[in-house]
Formats: structure tokens, sequence, C-alpha cells
């Protein structure tokens, strides 16, 4: 691990690091060395760890500024009770693990910054309505594997190509203007649909109504008309 971190830093000094992308180390499992060696990068905001064959999170290290995680396409069943210590955190990404159970993501409520999660492509992402269920068991989360929790779309939690990164405020921000902009097209939409039925209920007033008395006045004058004759 000590070489891709290297690579990685390219000679800056520790403080200066604050990102590292680790998806060339591969290994079951961090070892308490490798566990201390990048706890001395403290400043790191995103740690990367994709692809790396982890079925294990015992030893992670504690990072007091990480503010986004990427554990995707590994072989983590659970043990995310080792994650709660990154009370930063905010983006964190399991997809494509074998996680089967809610009880193990319990750990992760108690993460006091998390919005955002993604699980697609773990065996519970198949079990029915387990959205519903995690926003209930996360009631902090935003955004879970890119919806919020009516199901709209918000790409945020894997902008690949961005180039600076975004933090809890500007993250919240993000959201906020998203939900409004929905709120805005809903409202729209409501007024289309009120003003469609007042226009139905007008075009309605404008037909000639009959009125169930003037039937029986036709038929008497038709008899008045018949006895003068």
């Amino acid at each position: 691990m000590e070489k891709v971190i290297l690579s990685q830093v390219d000679g800056r000094d520790i403080e200066d690091v604050d990102e590292l992308i680790l998806d060339a180390w591969h290994g079951s499992e961090i070892s308490s060395e490798e566990k201390k060696l990048i706890e001395e990068y403290s400043n790191l905001d995103f740690l990367s760890f994709t692809g790396c064959g982890l079925d294990s999170l015992a030893n992670f290290p504690y990072l007091p500024s990480l503010l986004k995680l990427e554990l995707a396409e590994n072989n983590i069943k659970n043990g995310l009770e080792n994650l709660t210590q990154l009370t930063e955190l905010i983006q964190l990404s399991l997809a494509g693990n074998q996680i089967l159970s809610f009880e193990d993501l319990k750990p992760l409520a108690k993460l006091p910054k998390l919005l955002c999660l993604e699980l697609f492509g773990c065996p519970i992402a198949e079990v029915e309505d387990y959205s519903k269920s995690i926003f209930e068991l996360m009631p902090g989360l935003q955004v879970l594997d890119g919806c919020d929790i009516n199901g709209n779309e918000v790409s945020l939690c894997s902008n690949e190509d961005e180039d600076e990164d975004i933090d809890e405020d500007e993250l919240a921000q993000i959201l906020n203007n998203e939900s409004s902009e929905l709120e805005e097209e809903e409202e729209e939409e409501e007024e289309e649909e009120v003003e469609s039925e007042e226009e139905s209920e007008e075009e309605e007033e404008e037909l000639p109504k009959k009125r169930p008395g003037n039937k029986n006045h036709s038929d008497e004058d038709v008899r008045n008309n018949k006895k003068h004759k």
C-alpha cells in the first residue's frame, strides 16, 4: 500500500494531501500498519478503496476530516460499525458489495452528517421497498442511490468529473435547490390542472341546459293546441 500512496502523494507534504485513491491496492483487510500509514494523512476529505477485494472493515483508519468515502465493488457484508468514527462523512458508496440485511446497515445511522448513500448492486437493494426502510432507518439521509425520499433523481453522489470537493453546506444547498425546483414544477402542474378544470366547467356552463320542467310545459302546450283544434 505504501507504494500506491506515494504515487498519489507525488512529493507533497502530508498536511497538503486531501485525497487518496487507493483502487490499485488489493487486499481482503487493512492491516494495523496500513491503518497507521493512512492516518498520517489526517487532512483527507476523500478516500477511495474501489474494487480492492476488501471483505472486512477491521482496522479502518480514523480520518477526522473525511467527507466522501468510496468502498464500491468489494466483498463487504458487515462490519460497518468500523465506519462510525467518521463523524464528518457526508457521502458513502457501498455499491456492488454483499450487504444482505437492514441489521447490517444500522451502524450507519450513527453517522451524524451522512446525507448521500449508494447501495445499488448489493443484495439488499433487491428487497421490495428497501429504499423506504433505509430512509426510515437513517432519518438524516437525503439521497439513496441517486434519488431522494420521493424517488426524484438527484445527480450529485457520483460526480466523477468534479475538480473540487463538495462540503456539507454546499451539498445541502444543492439538495435544497433541487427540492425547490421540483416543488415549483409540481405547483406549475397543479395550476395547469386547475386552469384546465375551470375551462371545462366554463364550457359546460355555456352549453344549453334543459330544465326538467321544460318538457312538462311543452307537453301541456301540445294538449292545449289539440283542444283548440
